[in-house]
C-alpha cells in the first residue's frame, strides 16, 4: 500500500510512536526548501494520503493536533479523491478539529474545489444537514455547527459568495437547512443574521425564504443599529431594496435610523449608489430631509454635495440629479412648514423692531435740521435802540448765511 511508518502509526493513533519518528528527523526549516521532515509527512499511499490524512479519517484527535502543529501545510494536501484532511474533518464531523485546522492554515480553505465546484463552506453546510447522525445532542450539534461556521467565515469570509455547478452559493443551502430556524436569528462577530448576508449580497432568492419562513427576523438588528434596508442599500443591491419597499410588513424599516442617524437613503448617497437614490427618494414614506447626527447634521443632498467623485463623477452626478428632482417635487413636511413659518415670523419681527428704530432715527435728525434751520447765528441785541435785532446784522459772512 506504500505505507511508511508513519502512516501506519498515524492510522493507529499511537501519538507515542509518531512523537518517536518526529524526534529523528529535523523539523520543516522556515526558508521553504524541503526536507527530511516534510518529505515523510508529505509521502503518499496508493490512494494518496498522506499520514495526516489517515489520523483524521479515524479520528485520532491528539495526534492530529501533533502532526498539524508540526506542519500546518499539511491540511491543504489532497488525495485522489480529492479530499483534504480539513474536508474528512468536516465529513466526519470533527468539527473542534476542523476548527483548529483552519486556526492553523487559512489557506486549507482554498485548497480544495469539490465536484461540482463545490467549496469546502458549501460541503460543510450540506453535510451538517444531510450527513450521518451523531451521538452529540441536537443542540450541541447546531453549537458546533455555528462554531465553524463563524471560524470559516470570520477567515474567509468570500466564500459565502463563491458559487457551484447549479450556480447556488452556500446561503442556500444553509436556508434549506433543518437548522435554519435557529440560524435565521444567529448573529456574528459584527451582529449581522443570514438576512443581513443575504442583504449584503444581494441574494433576493435566499432572503425571500427566510423571510418567508420567519417573518419576525426582519426586525434583527447588526452591532451598527443597521437593518437588512440599511445593509442592502450600503452595498448599493437595489434588487433588495426594491423588494422591501414593495412589502407593507417592513414599511417601518424605511426611515430607521442607524447608530449614527443615519437612514438606508444617507448611506446609499454617501455610496453614490444612484440607482438605489432614485428608489428611494421617490418613495412616499421615506423621509428624504432627514439629518444624521454628524456635526453638521447632514442631509442626502448634503452629505452627496460635500463628496469627492474623482472615479465616479458620472454616479455622483446621477444620484445628485435623483436628489434634487426629488427635492423639487415632495412638498415641505408638517414640521418643516411650521419651521418655515416659525422663521418668517422671526424675520417679520425684526423687521417691526428695525423699522420702528429707523422711524425714531429719522424724527431725531428732522428735529434738528429743523432747529438748526430756525436758530440766527449769534444770537440778538437785548437792549438799545436795536433791541431784538441780530447782532451780527451788518457782517458779510451773515449776509451770505441768509
Amino acid at each position: 500500500m506504500d505505507e511508511t511508518p508513519l502512516h501506519i502509526a498515524a492510522r493507529i493513533g499511537d501519538h507515542a510512536i509518531v512523537s518517536e519518528i518526529m524526534k529523528y528527523v529535523p523539523a520543516v526549516n522556515q526558508a521553504g526548501s524541503a526536507s527530511v521532515l516534510e518529505t515523510l509527512f508529505g509521502m503518499r499511499d496508493i490512494e494518496g494520503n498522506t499520514p495526516l490524512h489517515n489520523v483524521v479519517t479515524k479520528k485520532h484527535k491528539r495526534v492530529i493536533r501533533i502532526l498539524v502543529e508540526k506542519d500546518s501545510a499539511l491540511s491543504s494536501y489532497i488525495n485522489k479523491a480529492y479530499q483534504t484532511p480539513l474536508s474528512i474533518a468536516i465529513d466526519v464531523r470533527l468539527n473542534d478539529i476542523a476548527c483548529f485546522i483552519i486556526d492553523k492554515s487559512s489557506e486549507s480553505l482554498n485548497a480544495t474545489r469539490l465536484p461540482d465546484e463545490l467549496t469546502l463552506l458549501h460541503f460543510f453546510v450540506m453535510r451538517q444537514n444531510y450527513g450521518e447522525p451523531t451521538d452529540l445532542s441536537k443542540s450541541m450539534q447546531f453549537l458546533q455547527f455555528i462554531d465553524i461556521m463563524v471560524k470559516i467565515l470570520g477567515t474567509n469570509k468570500d466564500l459565502i459568495n463563491r458559487l457551484d455547478w447549479h450556480q447556488r452559493n452556500p446561503l442556500h443551502y444553509a436556508a434549506a437547512s433543518e437548522a435554519s430556524k435557529q440560524l435565521a436569528y444567529k448573529r456574528d462577530c459584527n451582529g449581522a443574521t443570514p438576512l443581513h448576508l443575504a442583504a449584503e449580497n444581494g441574494e433576493l432568492k435566499v432572503l425571500k425564504l427566510l423571510i418567508n419562513k420567519y417573518p419576525d427576523a426582519i426586525e434583527i438588528r447588526d452591532n451598527s443599529d443597521r437593518s437588512i434596508l440599511h445593509v442592502a442599500a450600503k452595498h448599493g443591491n437595489w434588487n433588495i431594496v426594491s423588494f422591501i419597499l414593495k412589502s407593507p410588513e417592513m414599511e417601518n424599516l424605511i426611515n430607521l435610523v442607524d447608530r449614527n442617524g443615519n437612514t438606508s437613503l444617507h448611506l446609499a448617497a454617501m455610496g453614490l449608489h444612484s440607482d438605489v437614490v432614485f428608489t428611494l427618494s421617490r418613495h412616499k414614506s421615506v423621509n428624504i430631509r432627514a439629518k444624521n447626527r454628524s456635526a453638521r447634521n447632514n442631509t442626502t443632498l448634503e452629505i452627496d454635495e460635500m463628496t469627492r467623485a474623482d472615479v465616479t463623477e458620472v454616479q455622483k452626478h446621477l444620484t445628485l440629479k435623483a436628489l434634487k428632482t426629488a427635492y423639487a417635487k415632495r412638498a415641505l413636511s408638517a414640521e418643516e412648514l411650521q419651521q418655515k413659518r416659525q422663521v418668517s415670523k422671526e424675520e417679520g419681527e425684526k423687521g417691526k423692531e428695525m423699522a420702528q428704530t429707523l422711524l425714531v432715527m429719522a424724527t431725531l435728525i428732522a428735529t434738528f435740521l429743523f432747529t438748526a434751520a430756525f436758530t440766527i447765528p449769534g444770537g440778538f441785541k437785548s437792549d438799545g435802540l436795536d433791541e431784538g435785532t441780530t447782532t451780527l446784522l451788518h457782517r458779510a459772512s451773515f449776509q451770505a448765511h441768509l
